[in-house]
Formats: C-alpha cells, structure tokens, sequence
C-alpha cells in the first residue's frame, strides 16, 4: 500500500482514543504526530513545529507507526548497559570470593579485586569501574577511625599545655 492510501484508510477514531488515554507525555506526542497526519494530512515540518520534534524524528515516528501499527507507541525504556563487561551474575560470582575474607574481617584491598576482574574480562580497566561494581553490589569502604575513641580530649589539652615546661627541665 502507498503511502498516500495508507493515510487516507488510517483510523483517526483509534488515535483520538489512544490522545485521551495516554498518561505519558513522550507517547502522547508521538501519537500527536501520527494524528496530526492521519486527520489533517499535515507535513512533517509543521508536526515538528507543534509536538517540538525534529522533522527527520517526525518522519521515523511515521515509518514506525506505517510498519507496526499501534505497537511503536509502545516506548521502552531509554538507555541501558551498553557498554558492560560482566552481567549481574558474574559480577556476584567474582565476588562471592571475596566476601569470605571480608566477613571474616580481614582488610580487602580493590587492586586484588581489579586484578581477578581484568583476568575474567581479559583486558585492563580503570579502578572507577571496579568501586562502581562494588557500589552495585552493596559494598562500601569502610577505613579505620581518624582516633582512638576512649581518648580523652581533656588530658589531651592540658598534656599539651604542661608538655613544654616539663621538656625544658630535663
């Protein structure tokens, strides 16, 4: 079917319902656009004008909705882990190693972590991508206190006040 016919037998009823059920405002445009077409036969510039779209985007939307119908509303999620070196299980798995020492008590360093991950990836990462993973997993730093915390801040000061003369006597 040309394009032209295909506009023309489009059902506009089925769009204006969808306008009115439509909570999401990034669906709600894109419908806007597909109706604009279908009732008043607009061009792609003058959608693009009204739903704030580009007009290259106003065009996808319209090959979208040509080819799939009513399921290309339909938007998922934007983004994702494009870029990941290990799933969520393999992540747990190299830590599940580590976690042993780590209950015990014992101080984990993240270059012994790093090192295993980059053996499992084969290749070098930078240390931010390891405390991220960490991070994910629900593991935080944990560093030892700046002092002792049965000091005592009284006998601390009038130590400091009585040390000098104490050192010039002798």
């Amino acid at each position: 079917m040309k394009r032209k016919e295909f506009w023309q037998k489009c059902d506009t009823k089925s769009l204006e319902r969808l306008l009115s059920k439509t909570k999401n405002i990034a669906t709600f445009k894109n419908i806007q656009a597909v109706y604009l077409k279908a009732k008043y036969n607009m061009d792609a510039k003058s959608i693009a004008q009204i739903t704030g779209f580009s007009k290259g985007y106003v065009w996808q939307i319209h090959s979208n909705y040509r080819n799939n119908g009513q399921e290309s509303f339909v938007l998922g999620k934007k983004g994702g882990a494009y870029h990941i070196n290990l799933n969520k299980g393999q992540e747990e798995e190299l830590l599940a190693g580590f976690s042993d020492k780590s209950q015990a008590g014992h101080i984990l360093e993240v270059s012994q972590i790093k090192k295993k991950y980059e053996e499992l990836i084969a290749r070098p990462v930078h240390k931010s991508v390891i405390y991220r993973m960490l991070g994910r997993h629900g593991w935080r730093k944990i560093a030892p206190r700046p002092s002792h915390p049965k000091n005592d801040q009284i006998a601390m000061s009038s130590f400091k006040k009585t040390f000098h003369s104490w050192c010039k006597m002798v």
